[in-house]
């Protein structure tokens, strides 16, 4: 058995693992660097797979960081089969669609005469995807039945999976990004229902970190809301569109519903909309809460104007950023790097009855860090402005990741020999490589083998 990792190894992006097992191959996700510095690759190391061309493809869930470079790898192969659940397949489609038009936009041409991919490669991608049920074991490679993965729900964002092969050279649990925590659209990973494995490939984004509670964090973004709504002030969520966006819907719906929260109005902007779309589409994936609220009430989960929860449409935008009224918008980014988000950030920075909820990971380099980093009166930039900072900035953790003892108690259950680090810096996973000194523990770097 052989293990190659051309991208997400010691970092967080990229996501990208060749593995090897009696002269058969397998890729498991495609991503990209979404935050790629200066000089660094915005795709895997794919140099290896032409020597070693894949047999089958294998996603773990939608994010960009895991299917960002899917439509040029399935290019280049384009008889091997792909495997995805429904549910990823339907937002992986959502979210390269975007990026397609982003880089368009942008002008992201790495040999600086042609994108990283096509309209019509995404095209020939989805047409691909073999959608696969969770828990129930099939074989990937035609030509090598030994070799079954099962999909079992990883908690992360709707339609993730965690991978459990079983080969004749031993038993492989790859976690891709898991929530062990139950999240309001979907339940965390299943304990009781982890498999023992030989060998385990864990992602360790929160290694050297603890969550606070959920339902604190959750009171004290509707307490954050409130106050600024009682002093007639308008809050912007720049939110990552798939996962976090929804959350926070639902989060403020239940606290409206409670009195906690008034009713001022709801804005949906961004890719929010068609994903909040997806999710109601993809009911039989959410958490068995919201399937019954959608059986029994027959209302929209998310845009719903008898709530005053509205989808924003394109030419609205402008004229809605200008408004001057107690309202919340929830819009991609999550961290401020493009979509609607930074045009409502424009003008609510400028104003200090008005807040900016951050509800997840900032890069470092991003514009998002940057104003949780800033004082009132510092000058802040949002794409090409800069502007004094005078709104209120606040941050609150929904993360859709385990944090370190989760994944330590996630790692005991699965029992495995060999214990394989990804999907975190340095710091994260060294921090939480010492967690098991009974193990041996590897923390590979792209390129490694």
């Amino acid at each position: 058995m052989e293990l190659t990792f051309l991208g997400g190894a010691s970092e967080v992006g990229a996501s990208c693992t060749l593995l090897e097992v009696a002269g058969h191959r397998l890729l498991i996700d495609g991503g990209m660097r979404p935050a790629a510095r200066e000089g660094q690759p915005r795709l895997p190391d794919l140099a290896p797979l032409d020597s070693s061309p894949p047999e089958a493809l294998l996603i773990t869930h939608a994010h960009i960081d895991h299917t960002g470079a899917l439509p040029l790898i399935a290019s280049l192969f384009p008889t091997i089969p792909i495997y995805a659940t429904e549910s990823t397949r339907v937002l992986t489609e959502l979210l390269l669609r975007d990026s397609v038009r982003i880089m368009e936009q942008e002008g992201l041409k790495p040999d600086g005469e042609t994108p990283l991919y096509s309209e019509a490669q995404v095209d020939a991608l989805l047409g691909r995807i073999h959608p696969v049920p969770f828990q129930q074991p099939f074989a990937p490679i035609s030509a090598f039945p030994d070799l079954t993965v099962c999909y079992l729900p990883a908690g992360h964002i709707l339609g993730a999976a965690m991978l459990f092969l079983q080969t004749p050279e031993g038993r492989i649990l790859h976690t891709g990004d898991i929530s062990v925590t139950d999240q309001r659209t979907i339940k965390g990973l299943d304990m009781h229902a982890l498999p023992q494995a030989d060998l385990m490939i864990c992602e360790g984004t929160y290694g050297n970190r603890s969550h606070t509670h959920r339902k604190e964090e959750e009171r004290k973004l509707a307490e954050t809301v409130q106050a600024v709504i009682a002093q007639g002030g308008r809050i912007l969520c720049p939110a990552f569109a798939v996962g976090r966006a929804q959350e926070v819907v639902l989060i403020l719906k239940a606290y409206r519903s409670s009195g906690q929260v008034s009713p001022v109005p709801i804005y949906l902007d961004g890719m929010v909309r068609s994903v909040c779309a997806a999710y109601q589409m993809q009911s039989h994936d959410l958490h068995p809460n919201l399937q019954r609220h959608l059986t029994n009430s027959r209302r929209p989960l998310f845009a719903d104007p008898d709530l005053h929860i509205f989808s924003v449409r394109g030419q609205d935008r402008s004229t809605l950023a200008s408004k001057r009224i107690p309202m919340i918008v929830i819009s991609s980014s999550g961290m401020l790097t493009g979509g609607a988000s930074p045009l409502y950030a424009a003008d609510i920075t400028q104003h200090e009855q008005d807040c900016i909820l951050f509800t997840g990971y900032q890069d470092e380099e991003s514009p998002g860090a940057a104003l949780l980093k800033a004082k009132q009166g510092d000058t802040v930039r949002i794409g090409d402005l800069t502007f004094a900072l005078s709104c209120q900035v606040a941050r609150y953790n929904l993360s859709g990741h385990a944090d370190a003892d989760q994944i330590v108690h996630t790692v005991t259950k699965v029992a495995p020999r060999r214990l394989i680090l990804v999907h975190g810096t340095s710091e994260s996973l060294k921090a939480l490589a010492q967690r098991f000194p009974r193990l041996q523990v590897d923390i590979p770097y792209v390129g490694n083998t």
